[in-house]
């Protein structure tokens, strides 16, 4: 027991120590939410249709989370969705970053990269949250992430339909070149068959019985044009039809949960939680550490003073 009150005694001589020790930590924590106020948190969440099934001659490996939530993940953080970004809510402003300073570019990149943050929910969802002092800023950019990726998206999609679409056309038109040759040699071999086979006789013009033959060749070369030309149109449009549908696979986005304001967050509490929690951690490690200088103080001095001696 004596023990004991000798060092409540000792840790009682000793609660500037640790009461300073607190109050410092408390400054200190108080003083980076000064320089680093407290953000406020926003999601959005959606998903894209499932990718078609593979054939079961398809020998890749199974991905756990598809190509298309994956390009999308990238697009999300990409330097062009930061720009967007940062035009659209002029983020150079709002932060206070000089655009006249030497990497003011790679500041603002760099903080964003830590404030808009991408996270895979499940194979086919995507989470997008966005981190921010301004609570209303941090929704809106978080939702125009979203909007942003439909419309590239979109014009993704549009681009890659007009590159296919030009490819099937210019196909087509050298079909069409080599039919609308085909058949005009048709037609020269009818002309020459019917000019072989007719006969003059006494000056009256008859006519072999085959040369009704070349007639019909003639005949039959006019009607193979016109369905030709109409084979060649309507193939090219079901060809262009087909590479829309197997451009399908871009991405749909469907919006699972938009982006609100945070209301959960509240600066003054998190602020003197954070205060709390590290200022006791702190009293308590000082007390500690006086409670073993309390008990093994003595054999440290010691020790220092043999050293000393020895020396």
């Amino acid at each position: 027991m004596q023990h004991r009150i000798t060092l409540l005694g000792f840790l009682s001589r000793k609660k500037l120590w640790i009461l300073g020790a607190g109050v410092i930590t408390g400054l200190l924590v108080f003083g980076r939410y000064i320089r680093d106020p407290v953000l406020y948190s926003s999601s959005v969440i959606f998903f894209v249709d499932p990718e078609p099934p593979r054939s079961k001659d398809d020998l890749r490996p199974t991905e756990l989370v598809s190509g298309n939530i994956r390009r999308l993940f990238h697009v999300a953080t990409s330097t062009a969705m930061n720009d967007h970004l940062i035009q659209t809510f002029d983020l150079y402003r709002h932060f206070g970053i000089d655009t006249m300073k030497d990497l003011h570019e790679e500041r603002i990149y760099s903080l964003l990269w830590r404030r808009v943050t991408a996270r895979f929910v499940d194979d086919n969802s995507l989470s997008i949250t966005v981190l921010d002092a301004d609570r209303a800023l941090a929704a809106a950019m978080a939702n125009e992430v979203f909007r942003q990726l439909e419309v590239l998206t979109r014009a993704q999609a549009l681009t890659a339909l007009e590159r296919k679409g030009a490819i099937y056309r210019e196909a087509m038109d050298q079909m069409e070149k080599r039919s609308k040759a085909q058949t005009n040699d048709l037609v020269a071999i009818a002309t020459e068959f019917e000019r072989r086979t007719e006969r003059t006789s006494g000056g009256e013009r008859l006519q072999d019985p085959t040369a009704a033959v070349g007639f019909q060749l003639a005949q039959i070369a006019a009607k193979l044009t016109t369905a030709n030309e109409e084979l060649a149109s309507t193939r090219r449009d079901l060809e262009i039809s087909a590479a829309l549908i197997r451009e399908q696979q871009v991405p749909v986005l469907h919006l699972a949960r938009k982006a609100i304001l945070d209301i959960e967050t509240i600066p003054h509490l998190e602020i003197g939680k954070a205060i709390a929690s590290l200022a006791v951690l702190i009293m308590l490690l000082v007390t500690a550490l006086l409670t073993l200088w309390f008990k093994h103080g003595s054999e440290v001095k010691d020790y220092f003073r043999g050293i000393n001696a020895a020396a």
